[in-house]
């Protein structure tokens, strides 16, 4: 991530956080504190695993 990039992603963050509606910027920069929620997602996510022939 450049710097410009960088410093893009930490205002809306900051904005995000500001106006009471996280957004990917504001939970990519503190976290989550709901890691069972993100297991059972991740858990879900490899259980359909891939679909065949590559495509969506």
């Amino acid at each position: 991530m450049t710097d410009s990039t960088s410093s893009l992603a930490s205002r809306r963050a900051l904005e995000a956080l500001r106006a009471g509606v996280p957004n990917r910027d504001a939970v990519a920069a503190l976290g989550s504190l709901q890691t069972a929620v993100e297991d059972r997602f991740n858990e879900l996510l490899a259980a359909i695993g891939a679909p065949s022939g590559g495509e969506p």
